[in-house]
């Protein structure tokens, strides 16, 4: 076990410091993202005013942003299952790849 000394020389690093490179990517738009959701919702309808969870794509090159809309929907039987759909978008706003879950 380590002595309570033996932290005195860590350095902390500010959050901002860690998230420095994805300023860089920058979120979409709002605009972007209402064009992307209104594709979606026309798609799966069942999540139509869904907000979606927006994050930049992990890699250096990366300029791209991953949408995710999440519900819970009755299935078959009228048992509940989460309904996920993922929308990667390009920096200019096109969709490059849209998926579900079943």
């Amino acid at each position: 076990m380590c002595p309570p000394s033996c932290a005195a020389g860590l350095t902390r690093i500010p959050i901002s410091a860690l998230t420095a490179d994805l300023k860089g990517a920058g979120p979409l738009k709002s605009k972007t993202i209402d064009k992307v959701s209104a594709e979606v919702y026309r798609k799966h309808p069942d999540l139509d005013g869904v907000k979606p969870k927006v994050t930049p794509r992990e890699g250096a090159s990366s300029s791209e942003t991953l949408l995710v809309y999440q519900k819970k929907v009755s299935g078959p039987g009228g048992k509940n299952i989460n309904r996920i759909v993922r929308a990667v978008v390009s920096e200019d706003g096109e969709i490059k790849k849209i998926s579900t879950s079943k």
